[in-house]
């Protein structure tokens, strides 16, 4: 699993949503799961601007909302940030800021080989 945490505001955000949607694409049929995490409830116009982004980013994955507590709890200080988690529930690995182009397809290739 993908759980990606981003915001509407944030640049290097949009820059990987259509690699999440390629891997989403490739890899669903796989069993990949990937979760967006929107942090526009956190810091931004919530929900109001969450709904028309992901109509105009086409984004193809669930997308959840996260709140204060959860951005505490994981200790989210810069997004994008994904979070790579195994079958078994646990934490793999974690990409803060905006990767290399292509990094989170090579992660994604390597969850699915475990």
């Amino acid at each position: 699993m993908i759980i990606d945490f981003w915001a509407t505001w944030c640049p290097p955000c949009r820059k990987e949503i259509p690699e999440l949607n390629e891997i989403y694409r490739r890899y669903q049929s796989k069993g990949l799961v990937i979760l967006g995490v929107s942090l526009d409830s956190v810091q931004g116009d919530g929900l109001e601007a969450v709904a028309p982004f992901i109509k105009e980013f086409k984004i193809l994955y669930p997308i959840a909302m996260a709140d204060d507590a959860l951005v505490e709890k994981l200790a989210l200080d810069a997004v994008p940030t994904a979070l790579l988690v195994g079958r078994d529930g646990h934490l793999l690995a974690r990409i803060e800021g905006a990767g290399r182009q292509g990094e989170l397809t090579q992660a994604a290739e390597g969850l699915l080989k475990r």
